[in-house]
């Protein structure tokens, strides 16, 4: 911790993505992370700032509310890296919230429809924001 430089894991809770096709069509689809190595954080002037390499997993996804695909194995080809970072004043011990952007990467394993769902599904800009907890011993 003297460097500030660290490694740890990251669990992210599912969430719901939510987009629209030609901005009418609406899509849904449930959204899962598993982590992919160990996370890299580095703690400096009280900014707190990580790094994480995610699969990105997309369960259901649905168009107008009807399921275009349901399968285990629609998940991202390869990693999704997720860039947090802390306001200032970030305090190790007692947690606080970070936000960042990732990018979805080329779908794979989405069914009859994966071009498609890929399609909508992937490219940059998607926004993120985690509450950490410190772990409870």
């Amino acid at each position: 911790m003297a460097t500030g430089a660290c490694t740890g894991d990251l669990t992210l809770d599912p969430t719901t993505l939510e987009a629209s096709l030609f901005k009418f069509i609406p899509i849904t689809a449930n959204v899962a992370f598993a982590q992919e190595g160990q996370t890299t954080r580095t703690l400096a002037g009280g900014v707190l700032s990580s790094d994480s390499e995610t699969t990105v997993e997309l369960p259901v996804v649905k168009v107008f509310g009807f399921p275009a695909g349901k399968t285990p194995n629609c998940r991202t080809a390869g990693p999704s890296d997720i860039a947090l970072k802390s306001g200032p004043g970030f305090d190790p011990l007692a947690g606080g919230s970070l936000s960042g952007t990732y990018g979805i990467a080329k779908l794979t394993g989405c069914g009859p429809l994966n071009d498609l769902v890929s399609t909508l599904a992937t490219g940059p800009g998607d926004t993120i924001d985690v509450n950490l907890t410190p772990k409870a011993s």
